[in-house]
């Protein structure tokens, strides 16, 4: 039977994309591209970039359950953020020997200014999907289990890296959520084949001579 957690972290994905509204993409576990692509949509200032949601770990704390449960599973849930901003200008000139100083720091602004909106785009990301997670209306994380408690820590960002005139942004957090586990307990144990024996004369001298007829017995299945 499938334990517990799987079936709330299919249930925090629906909900995330069941809000939206045009603002993020939530994603469940998948594999994404190390391009913006996903995470930028020109013209579109509205959107602040995709959110991937799935099962990191599991901690099953000593003397947790019994051996029909429940148990408690304190499950980490990552939340992988990742937004994007378009710089403003001519970047080609970055990367042209021959630009002049005043364009290649007319570029370098244009490039420092997309770092900034992206920082508040992936800042704003967090919040919405924060706002959605923490709502007391979604305590269950959307789910019908009975959890015991959620909460999100370790909200930290990476690095920005530049895609000729886009910059992108990436970012991760943990929701860690108190699921209950309810063991069936284990299988009734396979009995081994029972097996027959006879007094059949195993043997009738041993090596010293001696007579050991009917000392042994023989297997007959």
């Amino acid at each position: 039977m499938p334990m517990n957690f799987i079936q709330v972290i299919n249930d925090a994905v629906a909900l995330l994309q069941a809000n939206e509204n045009g603002q993020y993409r939530a994603l469940g576990y998948q594999v994404l591209s190390d391009t913006p692509d996903e995470a930028f949509i020109e013209g579109d200032d509205t959107f602040l970039g995709t959110v991937r949601i799935f099962h990191k770990a599991s901690d099953f704390p000593a003397k947790s359950g019994s051996r029909n449960g429940p148990v408690n599973n304190e499950v980490k849930i990552a939340l992988e953020f990742k937004t994007a901003a378009k710089a403003k200008g001519d970047m080609t000139v970055l990367s042209d020997e021959s630009a002049l100083p005043a364009d290649v720091i007319t570029a370098l602004a244009a490039v420092q200014n997309a770092e900034l909106i992206a920082n508040g785009k992936m800042d704003n990301l967090f919040s919405t999907v924060y706002n959605i997670i923490m709502d007391l209306r979604n305590k269950k994380l959307g789910s019908s289990i009975n959890i015991g408690s959620r909460w999100i820590s370790q909200y930290a960002k990476d690095d920005p890296v530049r895609f000729g005139a886009i910059v992108a942004l990436t970012a991760g957090a943990t929701i860690t959520a108190l699921v209950p586990e309810q063991l069936s307990g284990a299988p009734t144990p396979a009995q081994p084949t029972e097996k027959t024996y006879d007094t059949d004369t195993v043997s009738t001298y041993d090596d010293t001579g001696a007579d050991v007829t009917n000392a042994g017995v023989k297997v007959t299945n």
